[in-house]
């Protein structure tokens, strides 16, 4: 800084009001002059309180220097040096310190006087307090590097719009989506550097968000960039802030999910048609095949019944090997479409409160045949356990199988089958042991391989090979498990675990079929519809032993005629005619007044879960007979409805 003592002079000192005129001319804010003759500083008395000094304070230059910060002081000396070498007034912003310590900010500006030889004699000028309005302006800078760092902080992209739909602001991410450097488009007008959404739904949504002062929410298909954007928009009075993310990945994740659920409802239509499919082939083999056996083993049976106590041994030796091989027949049908219908997830449980010892009673009933043409002992031990919950019909095939299997496969002299039952608080177990000729080891992993006989198709003895693989998928539906251990040529034990689940009392008793029926005067008439001749020809030689007149009709629509003239005391109806089926015809019946309280029998061939289901849930009929019925078991049921109809 040059010695400003050595300026020239010539100049008087400045009165009062000049240095009030200066303060006005600037805002009234004060005033300062230098007399380089005398280096004399004069500051008016609005800069005096403005510093904490007292009006009229006259300090020293090198006082009022030192109130200056170093950085500051450095460059208002450069400014002074500048304004009297070269005669230029000089501006500039500037901190200088209170008398109580505090910072100012200051706006100072000074310009040179010139004496009459053109030298600079004084420098006059002014402070302006701006400490205010620069606290202000580093509190909004402050908090425009916070909004900034908040906004390149955001995951989404952000751009800003003033209300002429310029730039203000564009975020890290924004620029990165929108491919654009952010120079580049700060001050730029949307629509120019975007012409293609002119028209667009973005600008109806921009639009109609800033008329309406609502938010926009809205997906969009950027041309440009190829990419969709989900974009939100929300007006203010300085414009529309924008936020928006690239979800093209989204998009097409949606769009494959799309199309996967698509496939999976083709796929599964397409499963759904396969079941049905499915089911109407195992309801059609179903009828096909045991209607044939219901005329052959029906005929048998009355024939049988015809030789009992005759002298005619050999036609009785003929009639019983056509039982025996109609039944054989029918255990290996019944075990295919068992096994068909667990394949084709067709097995239907229906759980009940069944007694050990009841259904081991049944299993003995039902297997004493065999056993004592086997020569095979069968025991039980059976305790007194509570009742479970099972499927009765599903855990008598079980159990039967497994006893039949074990009488079978017995040794030839000496053989014994034994039928046992335990459980604890977890587990219900039920085992079948025997004596017989057992599993080799090396066949014992064959076990349950469907129509594998395990080398005894040569032995002579009947079977199919699917029996135990039946067996085991019953067992696993109802939620138990089935294991074995053998001794060849000592005998097996068959332990069938399920979990064990108390039920209540059991209510009903297993029903018996085999009580004598004693033939009745002819009052009753029984009307059968029925499509097969020869099945109405058996059921026709089955009453008439009875006494009972049957009416006969091929179709169910003549079946509803003869009803409404013939009134009969009881309707036998097949499920599968020619014009109708028998739910349709039991419908019609049931809607004539005076046969709704008829009795309704169902005789069916089809044994599908879904006809059982059908014929139980309508409610159409009072009983279900499965074919082939056996002849006593038909008069039974008869004859039990013409009781309560109190006919006999």
């Amino acid at each position: 800084m040059s010695d400003i003592s050595k300026k020239p002079r010539g100049i008087g000192a400045p009165d009062r009001s000049f240095l009030a005129r200066i303060a006005s001319e600037v805002g009234n804010i004060g005033g300062w002059a230098i007399d380089f003759p005398s280096r004399t500083l004069h500051w008016s008395d609005e800069i005096c309180v403005m510093l904490g000094y007292a009006p009229g304070h006259v300090p020293s230059l090198d006082d009022a220097l030192s109130l200056y910060p170093a950085p500051d002081l450095a460059l208002l000396q450069r400014l002074l040096d500048m304004s009297v070498d070269q005669a230029v007034p000089f501006e500039q912003e500037l901190q200088i310190r209170r008398l109580d310590g505090r910072l100012l900010d200051v706006h100072c500006i000074g310009k040179p006087v010139l004496d009459n030889q053109g030298r600079v004699a004084r420098l006059e000028g002014a402070f302006q307090d701006i400490t205010g309005r620069r606290r202000a302006e580093r509190e909004k800078s402050r908090l425009a590097r916070r909004l900034t760092t908040v906004f390149e902080s955001f995951t989404d992209a952000f751009c800003m719009l003033d209300p002429d739909w310029r730039f203000v602001f564009i975020n890290g991410e924004a620029s990165r989506l929108l491919q654009r450097r952010p120079e580049d488009l700060l001050g730029k007008l949307v629509w120019d550097e975007y012409p293609m959404i002119r028209g667009s739904r973005v600008e109806q949504e921009y639009r109609q968000a800033v008329r309406n002062g609502a938010p926009a929410h809205f997906e969009h298909l950027d041309p440009a960039l190829g990419s969709w954007l989900e974009v939100h928009a929300y007006p203010s009075d300085e414009g529309l802030a924008v936020y928006f993310r690239d979800i093209t990945r989204r998009k097409r994740n949606q769009a494959a999910l799309e199309e996967m659920n698509r496939a999976l409802r083709q796929a599964r239509d397409e499963a759904d048609s396969a079941n049905r499919a499915k089911s109407e082939f195992l309801s059609r083999m179903s009828h096909e095949l045991r209607t044939p056996l219901n005329a052959v083993l029906g005929f048998a049976q009355l024939l049988e019944s015809d030789l009992t106590g005759s002298d005619e041994p050999e036609r009785q030796e003929f009639v019983g090997h056509i039982l025996h091989a109609g039944q054989h027949l029918l255990t290996m049908i019944d075990e295919i479409l068992d096994l068909a219908r667990i394949e084709a997830g067709e097995i239907r449980l229906r759980e009940e409160p069944v007694a050990s010892a009841d259904i081991v009673t049944e299993v003995v009933r039902l297997t004493d045949t065999m056993a004592r043409d086997h020569g095979v002992t069968v025991e039980t031990d059976i305790p007194e356990l509570p009742a479970m919950l099972f499927d009765r019909t599903r855990l008598l095939q079980v159990l039967t199988n497994l006893v039949s299997n074990a009488i079978k496969y017995g040794r030839s002299d000496g053989a014994w089958v034994r039928i046992s039952a335990r459980c604890d608080a977890d587990n219900v177990w039920l085992v079948v042991t025997d004596n017989g000729q057992g599993i080799p080891d090396d066949r014992r992993d064959q076990l349950f391989q469907a129509f594998n006989r395990l080398g005894r198709e040569i032995s002579g003895i009947e079977g199919t090979g699917i029996g135990l693989t039946v067996t085991r998928r019953l067992v696993e539906a109802m939620g138990g498990s089935i294991g074995f251990e053998s001794d060849a040529g000592r005998g097996s034990e068959f332990v069938v675990t399920f979990p064990c689940r108390r039920a209540g009392p059991v209510l009903d008793a297993w029903p018996a079929t085999d009580q004598p029926v004693e033939p009745r005067p002819e009052r009753c008439s029984v009307l059968y519809i029925e499509d097969e001749e020869v099945n109405r020809m058996l059921v026709s030689k089955t009453l008439q032993r009875d006494g009972i007149r049957l009416l006969e009709e091929s179709r169910g629509e003549a079946g509803v005629l003869t009803a409404r003239r013939a009134r009969p005391t009881v309707v036998l109806i097949d499920y599968h005619l020619p014009d109708m089926t028998g739910l349709q015809v039991a419908e019609q019946l049931s809607r004539i007044p005076e046969l709704a309280d008829t009795p309704r029998i169902a005789i069916t061939a089809d044994t599908t879960e879904r006809t059982r289901d059908e014929l139980r849930q309508s409610g159409l009929f009072d009983d279900v007979l499965h074919k082939p019925v056996r002849p006593q078991t038909l008069r039974q049921t008869v004859h039990a409805f013409l009781v309560s109809a109190k006919e006999y």
